[in-house]
């Protein structure tokens, strides 16, 4: 046969055997195929992959040692090699028992190279070099597998993969990039990783030398690198970016760092919110006029306070960082009196972690208390505590609005129902008083009988003044206010006072300040000063000194707070002092309420000083009591000065006017009060005056209608729903030239002034005597008859 047959040397068998030895000792899979495609030779490890011995082999056809699968596969590179053209290529063998490969089934990747063997100028066959690249293929493939990998775990972080090497002389580039380089710049990775340094044109200028900085740090300690700065985006938003980095060592003492760039824009937007909310919220706690704190008690028991803003020192005069440290500091501040309800509403809003809310007094740096209002929402945290989050408002200026709210309401209630008695007392007054006088003169023949009637009559006018003084505490009475001087009505007073106090009663007056202005009813002003100094006569059962003092003080916000009841500004005071046997604290507390008295009851009314009280707040004043028990008592009343420019008006003498009427004068008398309207109309018929009556307004417009004369319209300012006095008067007024003289027991919201204007003398006050009567409508006719003059 041809083929290796035909191979010739010098010494053939030598040639042969070391030929055949150097085959055998090779790893990989050698074979001689001859043109009938049979072996010719076969070495170990190709016959131990065929599981024949190689003399087995030899003679064998390749279809057979293929099979068909395979040998139809590989047949066209046979034919290429025979037709004398090297051939090399791979191809993957199935498991033993399989026609087909299955991918991960375990079947082998081969690597083939089939060389021509030429004999006598034609190819013979052709060597088989076959190589088992099993592990190879699969190392590669692990290899593409772990690189798609990573690629894809790069591509799908949100920043930018890199791997630098460095070398450290002032030179390095980049190994790898991701793609996501180019959606942050624009840039081909390609392009950066030819020229590293263009990266610098797209940093933010202002954080170049930070770059340029950290990485010089980086390589010196040869450890993690990390940086924070903006990128520029090609459309000219910055990113702001954060590198890192984990160095490795390489050959040629290189340095390869393997890291990423992260977007933090997203983060830096929420940390510039987080600033901006923090900001506000600081802003929103410093200005709110009240606490802000955050107050935690743990599952022990044990209680701290993590914030508490700075208007603590405000309300407590503490320091936040003294109640961070120790949260007593703070709840010690709690009036004892209030700390139960504290504690209380703690825990109820553990136990239900509903709303919180408080109300107490807190005391404040200067040691007043001050009432605060609390309210915070519970949350319980993992750990167990419960976290309170709230406010603290100071509402001490609120409580005394309450405070003056519920006394204005107190005193309009007492207003009310004092009127209204007021009123129907005066008139019960009027009649008896009106009645009783008339009887007077009809038991003039009956010495006896007509001191009865006159000291009934007084006792019934007397009662008068229990009225008058229920208006008084009421702030209700009719007050006829003008500016005096009130160094000038001390003086005169306090002159009568030395023979009215009786023996053993000393009357002293300080040193008068400087002259006082003042707006009041100087009447009621003499009745306060004689009723004070009375009490401190009583104050003084063995005698002593009364002292009656003026003074000018200025009233300020802080004694405003701690007196709900007093506007801050300037005041005239007029104080009176005794040496008597003084007061308790108990006993000052109640001195201004109405028919409290420490005197035997048939001593005091109790009705005195909340007399003068009321008189005071009616005039816009205010009143105080100052007293140790056993050194005396000083009362002082607080009256606003009169405006700068205005000028004290001297009280002046009344003239002495007639009582009777002219001849043919007609009164038209006004009342609801049918026994009442018949005793006036009694005393003006005794003072010469014809008398036409009517009960209500509308009747009245009808006998002034039908009367051919009516001089003077008599009416009471309180009549029914229909029509008052007031607008009687104006439309009596309007139809003919009439005089009006109104009267009341109690004028309710009509203030003085306004009945002033419609009267042409001043307002009648029930019960009035017949003198009184006469001498008011003679003066309200002819001040009517001499304007119209």
């Amino acid at each position: 046969m041809t083929g290796l047959s035909n191979l010739s040397a010098p010494n053939p068998e030598d040639t042969f055997e070391a030929g055949f030895a150097l085959l055998d000792a090779l790893p990989m899979m050698v074979a001689y195929v001859g043109r009938e495609e049979r072996f010719q030779y076969a070495n170990r490890a190709f016959a131990a992959d065929a599981g024949a011995p190689a003399e087995q082999v030899v003679g064998g056809e390749l279809r057979d040692y293929l099979g068909a699968r395979l040998y139809t596969a590989i047949r066209p590179h046979i034919l290429r090699a025979l037709g004398g053209e090297e051939v090399s290529f791979t191809f993957e063998v199935p498991p033993e028992g399989q026609e087909e490969p299955v991918a991960g089934a375990g079947g082998r990747m081969l690597r083939a190279r089939y060389t021509p063997y030429e004999a006598d100028g034609a190819v013979d066959g052709f060597f088989m070099l076959i190589e088992d690249i099993t592990e190879q293929t699969k190392t590669r493939r692990d290899l593409a597998d772990a690189a798609e990998f990573f690629r894809d775990i790069a591509a799908s972080v949100p920043g930018v993969a890199f791997q630098y090497e460095w070398s450290g002389n002032g030179s390095g580039r980049f190994n790898y990039l991701s793609p996501q380089l180019e959606n942050w710049i624009g840039l081909d990775c390609e392009i950066v990783m030819a020229d590293p340094t263009i990266l610098k044109d797209y940093v933010h200028p202002d954080d170049v030398e930070g770059l340029r900085a950290s990485v010089e740090s980086a390589w010196q300690r040869h450890g993690t690198w990390s940086w924070r700065g903006r990128i520029q985006a090609p459309d000219g938003r910055h990113i702001f970016t954060q590198g890192i980095a984990r160095p490795r060592h390489a050959a040629g003492g290189h340095v390869v760092w393997s890291g990423i760039f992260l977007d933090i824009s997203e983060q830096k937007q929420v940390e510039r919110v987080l600033k901006e909310t923090a900001a506000f919220f600081h802003d929103i706690a410093t200005t709110i006029p009240g606490i802000v704190y955050r107050f935690v008690q743990d599952e022990d028991g044990a209680r701290r306070f993590d914030y508490i803003s700075p208007q603590l020192a405000d309300i407590t005069g503490l320091k936040p960082q003294d109640v961070i440290a120790d949260a007593n500091a703070y709840l010690d501040r709690i009036h004892p009196d209030d700390r139960p309800a504290f504690e209380d509403s703690i825990a109820h809003s553990a136990r239900t972690l509903q709303l919180r809310t408080w109300e107490g007094r807190i005391r404040s740096g200067g040691g007043d208390y001050n009432w605060v209002r609390g309210a915070s929402l519970p949350r319980r945290q993992r750990d167990g505590s419960i976290v309170w989050n709230g406010v603290v408002l100071d509402v001490t200026d609120h409580k005394v609005t309450e405070q003056k709210l519920r006394e204005a309401q107190k005193m309009e209630a007492v207003g009310q129902l004092t009127g209204g008695l007021a009123h129907d007392f005066n008139n019960l007054l009027a009649v008896i008083g009106g009645n009783l006088e008339l009887l007077e003169d009809d038991l003039a023949d009956r010495p006896r009988e007509r001191s009865m009637a006159s000291k009934a009559r007084q006792a019934a006018m007397r009662g008068s003044d229990v009225t008058q003084r229920l208006l008084a505490f009421a702030r209700r009475q009719p007050l006829s206010p003008r500016v005096i001087d009130l160094n000038h009505l001390v003086r005169r007073t306090t002159e009568l006072l030395e023979h009215a106090l009786g023996p053993g009663i000393e009357v002293a007056t300080a040193p008068l300040a400087a002259r006082h202005t003042v707006r009041v009813d100087p009447g009621q002003l003499e009745n306060a000063l004689i009723n004070l100094a009375m009490n401190a006569r009583d104050a003084m059962p063995d005698g002593g000194v009364v002292t009656v003092e003026t003074a000018d003080v200025e009233l300020d916000s802080a004694y405003a707070r701690e007196h709900p009841d007093v506007e801050p500004g300037r005041y005239a005071v007029l104080s009176v002092s005794d040496t008597g046997v003084g007061m308790p604290q108990e006993s000052i507390d109640k001195a201004f309420e109405p028919f409290f008295t420490t005197k035997p009851p048939d001593k005091g009314t109790g009705l005195g000083l909340p007399m003068v009280y009321g008189f005071l707040k009616q005039s816009g004043g205010h009143a105080s009591v100052h007293s140790k028990v056993g050194e005396g008592t000083t009362v002082r009343l607080y009256l606003p000065h009169a405006n700068e420019d205005a000028t004290a008006v001297p009280a002046t003498a009344p003239s002495k006017i007639s009582t009777r009427a002219s001849p043919g004068e007609v009164v038209l008398l006004v009342d609801n009060e049918p026994d009442l309207r018949a005793a006036i109309a009694e005393m003006l018929v005794a003072a010469g005056y014809g008398v036409r009556t009517a009960e209500d307004g509308p009747a009245a417009l009808g006998e002034l209608e039908a009367a051919p004369r009516v001089d003077l319209l008599l009416t009471d300012v309180v009549l029914d729903s229909r029509m008052n006095g007031r607008e009687l008067a104006e439309t009596a007024r309007g139809r003919r030239n009439v005089a009006v003289l109104c009267m009341s027991g109690f004028t309710g919201d009509v203030p003085d002034a306004e009945l002033q204007s419609i009267g042409d003398a001043p307002i009648l006050r029930k019960p009035f005597c017949r003198r009184e009567l006469g001498r008011r409508v003679r003066e309200a006719i002819d001040s009517r008859n001499f304007r119209s003059r």
